[in-house]
């Protein structure tokens, strides 16, 4: 009996969950684009059917008697709604090289977090042009998006409204990756109401979105969000079966004033511009992505204002390779860098990461990572992270 209720629990979170976390990794070994497989034209969150069939044959066990009952439940699903749900749990250690703690001595800090992230999502068609998608982050309570979307146009055009994540640079699953969370493109960051138009004349593809939300998607220089109003966003480039080449831009607050800024609800201009890419040689996809732009102070700083200092200048650059190992295991090698000229951003760092990714069967994905971070401030306190998590994803 315990064995029964099992196999049913486990038949039912792989029907339930979906890859929410954008893979350009996948796209690369594949030769698409993201909207080759996500219903969110740019990546993330709800898979379409190409995308659930791509990422289901990522497997080491068929296990044929769960595979037959997942059909079944899921051909009982009408075609004009579409599910998904992703549970990732995980684990992180990290620990702390101190050289400060006295002249001649040295420390480690150690310290542990849980990692937990879960979503559910929907797409209700009216038919096969116009429908509805929402998402919402069961961890944080919160809705993360919710937009109207009429695709299938001619030359893969589409046009999307309501609250989703402005397309920019890749669309990493890292939220910690130093091209996603410091530039407020990660998955955590708040999501704008928007809207978005694009186009996929082969080979070529455009991605613009334009709103006039009071929460951007851009940072301060110290990493926490601000208001923004009057952003644009938007990407472009051409994609083979064997490469991809794009870049993107980000501009907000551009109409304001520049040098006012005097107190934390004053919002200065931004501008952010990249280029970015991935391709595939043999066993091996590697991915690049180069960013430089600025922020304006957005919050008193002593001396800075004052001393005329009104851009704070940044560069960033995440270069990966993955490897195929064989029998769904993969190896991921990570350098990237964030920088900004004011070294006010708690993001100033240099992060190495080796990754080992192992489908051990039909919907679950578990991972290991060996993460070093080297701050470029003064203080020169390398950390080192020891980070397991699996998920289930559909």
């Amino acid at each position: 009996m315990r064995k029964s209720l099992f196999w049913v629990a486990l038949v039912v979170l792989s029907l339930g969950a979906n890859a929410s976390w954008a893979e350009p990794y996948l796209a690369a070994w594949k030769g698409v684009n993201c909207n080759a497989c996500h219903v969110n034209q740019t990546g993330g969150y709800l898979r379409n059917d190409f995308g659930k069939n791509y990422g289901n044959g990522l497997q080491t066990f068929d296990w044929q008697g769960i595979s037959e009952a997942a059909q079944k439940i899921q051909h009982a699903t009408p075609s004009w709604i579409a599910i998904g749900m992703d549970i990732h749990e995980g684990y992180n250690t990290t620990q702390n090289y101190n050289t400060f703690v006295a002249p001649n001595n040295s420390s480690f800090t150690n310290f542990t977090q849980p990692l937990s992230r879960q979503d559910f999502s929907i797409q209700v068609k009216a038919n096969e042009v116009v429908s509805g998608v929402f998402t919402y982050r069961l961890d944080e309570n919160i809705a993360k998006e919710a937009y109207g979307l009429i695709s299938n146009l001619p030359e893969g055009g589409y046009i999307k409204f309501g609250n989703f994540m402005l397309p920019y640079g890749l669309t990493l699953s890292d939220d910690n990756s130093l091209i996603r969370s410091p530039l407020g493109f990660s998955f955590d960051s708040p999501q704008v109401g928007a809207l978005e138009v694009g186009i996929y004349p082969d080979p070529f593809f455009i991605n613009m979105a334009l709103t006039n939300g009071d929460t951007g998607p851009v940072t301060t220089e110290a990493g926490s969000a601000v208001m923004n109003e009057k952003i644009f966003t938007a990407k472009g480039g051409v994609s083979f079966p064997q490469f991809t080449l794009g870049g993107s831009l980000c501009a907000a607050n551009l109409d304001e004033p520049g040098g006012t800024e005097t107190n934390v609800a004053s919002s200065g201009q931004t501008l952010l511009y990249n280029a970015f890419g991935w391709g595939r040689m043999g066993p091996v996809v590697l991915l690049a992505e180069y960013d430089q732009g600025y922020f304006e102070p957005t919050q008193y700083l002593p001396g800075f204002v004052a001393n005329g200092i009104q851009e704070d200048k940044l560069m960033a650059y995440h270069v990966s390779a993955e490897v195929d190992l064989g029998n769904d295991v993969y190896l991921r090698l990570v350098d990237e860098k964030f920088e900004d000229s004011l070294q006010e951003n708690a993001f100033d760092k240099i992060r190495q990461v080796a990754s080992i990714r192992f489908y051990p069967m039909r919907n679950l994905k578990t991972q290991i990572d060996l993460q070093r971070e080297q701050p470029t401030a003064v203080t020169n306190q390398p950390s080192y992270s020891l980070l397991a998590d699996a998920f289930v994803f559909y």
